[in-house]
């Protein structure tokens, strides 16, 4: 997923990521490009410091994607349940937010530790939605907007590959 947004994202964008991914083969590659932002999850006060790196980008005109699931576990079939940090600060920037599926990733792809998984050839099929506004909303609408998100998303994985 993270290196197919550098591929279907034309323009300059800091993407926010857990911190492990530095240590990832290949991945680390792309994400210590130096404008990422790494989400130490071991700390709240470093955790939500990186929101405050975020919402400095987008104030300087770049974007930021965020996996709001906030990471993968292979004994989870479904779609994990998104966390609040990308649409607090979706809101407090008045920013609004390009959902995109990737439709087929887990069958292409395995977990970054599994070298010898079941990864295949193929090509990645992946939406670009309409984006969501969010110039009119409050904070007391963050979970109704974390909610149109997750259901952008989880109706396009449910249609038809």
């Amino acid at each position: 997923d993270i290196i197919l947004m550098y591929l279907v994202l034309d323009q300059d964008f800091a993407f926010l990521g857990k911190s492990e991914l530095l240590k990832w083969p290949v991945i680390n590659l792309f994400f210590k490009r130096g404008v990422d932002i790494p989400v130490y999850r071991n700390s709240k006060t470093k955790a939500s410091e990186c929101l405050i790196i975020a919402e400095k980008e987008i104030k300087k005109g770049r974007s930021v994607v965020i996996f709001p699931e906030g990471g993968w576990d292979n004994a989870e079939k479904g779609m994990r349940k998104f966390k609040n940090g990308a649409f607090q600060l979706a809101i407090d920037t008045q920013c609004p937010i390009l959902p995109v599926t990737f439709k087929n990733n887990y069958s292409l792809f395995t977990h970054h530790t599994d070298f010898s998984g079941n990864a295949k050839p193929g090509l990645a099929k992946i939406v670009m939605h309409k984006p969501i506004e969010t110039k009119s909303l409050t904070r007391k609408e963050l979970v109704s907007l974390r909610q149109e998100t997750f259901n952008t998303i989880k109706n396009e994985l449910d249609c038809e590959n």
